[in-house]
C-alpha cells in the first residue's frame, strides 16, 4: 500500500530535501517563495506501508523533481504515486531513479539527461574574468530576458506563461531569493542566466545564448558573473548540465561534476 502524506508531515519533506543536496537546492529554492501557497506548488512525502518516508516529491510549473533517502529506490511505488498526482509535463531525478521507472511511466515521453555540477571551491579569484567588449545586464529587463528564453528554448516556447514567471522571478529578485544577468549586444539580449536561491547554497539555471551569437563566450560571461554574486552572498553553487558542450564551459568557469541527473518530458 502506498502512503502519501503531504504538508502535515512537512519535516520529513524537509528532511529528505536537504539529504540531498543536488535535487533537494532546487526544491527547497521553490519551497522558500511557495510553501505556504498551494496554488503554485505541491509537495508528498511518499512511504509504503513498512517503511518510513523516503520520497520528497515536489510539483511546481507542471515538473516533479524528486528526492531518495540513501540512493533507495521504489519505482514501483513511484509509479503508483504518479496515477493519483495531478497532471505533469516531467518528471526529474537522479539518473538511477528514471532508469528504474516501469515501462508504462517512460512511454510517450523524452528521456533527457546529462550531469549535476558544483563548484568545488569559494575562490572569488579563480573564477574568470568578463571580456573586455561583453555588455552585463544586472538584473535584466524581465520582459526582454522572457522573450531570449523562449528564442533559445522550446520548452519555454511551449510552455511557459509569462504571467506567472514574471511574477514568480520578480518576486525571488525583490527578495534577494534570486539574481539574474544577461548580455546585450546589437542591442538585444543576446545570452542571460538565472540562479534561484535557498540557504546555504543556489541553482544556476537558464543558461542560453542566442542562435548567432554563440561560441563568443557569452554564456561563460554570465554564469561566472552569477557565480561570484553566489559566493558573495556565502552560497554554494549548483547547476545540471545538459549536454557535453555544457559540461565543457562550466568546467572553464570551475565547476565539477557531482552526479548524473535524468528527466522525462512530454
Amino acid at each position: 500500500m502506498v502512503h502519501i502524506v503531504d504538508d502535515i508531515n512537512e519535516a520529513d519533506f524537509l528532511r529528505l530535501a536537504r539529504e540531498n543536496p543536488v535535487y533537494g537546492a532546487a526544491m527547497l529554492a521553490n519551497y522558500a517563495v511557495y510553501h505556504r501557497d498551494d496554488r503554485y506548488l505541491s509537495q508528498w512525502v511518499i512511504c509504503s506501508e513498512q517503511n518510513p518516508p523516503h520520497l520528497a516529491v515536489q510539483l511546481y510549473q507542471q515538473s516533479l523533481t524528486v528526492c531518495c533517502a540513501d540512493d533507495d529506490i521504489d519505482s514501483e511505488l513511484f509509479a503508483a504515486f504518479l496515477s493519483i498526482v495531478p497532471e505533469y509535463r516531467s518528471i526529474v531525478a537522479p539518473k538511477a531513479f528514471i532508469e528504474s521507472m516501469p515501462e508504462r511511466v517512460k512511454a510517450g515521453r523524452q528521456l533527457r539527461h546529462g550531469k549535476a555540477m558544483v563548484l568545488p571551491h569559494k575562490s572569488l579569484q579563480s573564477l574568470p574574468e568578463v571580456p573586455d567588449g561583453i555588455q552585463l545586464i544586472q538584473p535584466p529587463n524581465l520582459q526582454q530576458l522572457f522573450k531570449l528564453l523562449c528564442e533559445c528554448s522550446s520548452d519555454y516556447r511551449q510552455f511557459a506563461d509569462y504571467n506567472f514567471w514574471y511574477t514568480d522571478l520578480s518576486f525571488r529578485l525583490r527578495h534577494n531569493l534570486a539574481k539574474a544577468a544577461a548580455v546585450k549586444q546589437d542591442g538585444v539580449y543576446v545570452s542571460a542566466a538565472c540562479a534561484f536561491y535557498l540557504t546555504g547554497s543556489a541553482v544556476i539555471r537558464d543558461v542560453c545564448t542566442l542562435n548567432g551569437y554563440q561560441r563568443r563566450g557569452y554564456a561563460k560571461a554570465v554564469t561566472a558573473e552569477l557565480t561570484r554574486a553566489l559566493l558573495k552572498d556565502n552560497l554554494q553553487p549548483l547547476l545540471f548540465s545538459v549536454s557535453q558542450e555544457a559540461d565543457r564551459l562550466y568546467q572553464t568557469v570551475g565547476f565539477e561534476p557531482c552526479s548524473e541527473w535524468a528527466g522525462l518530458y512530454k
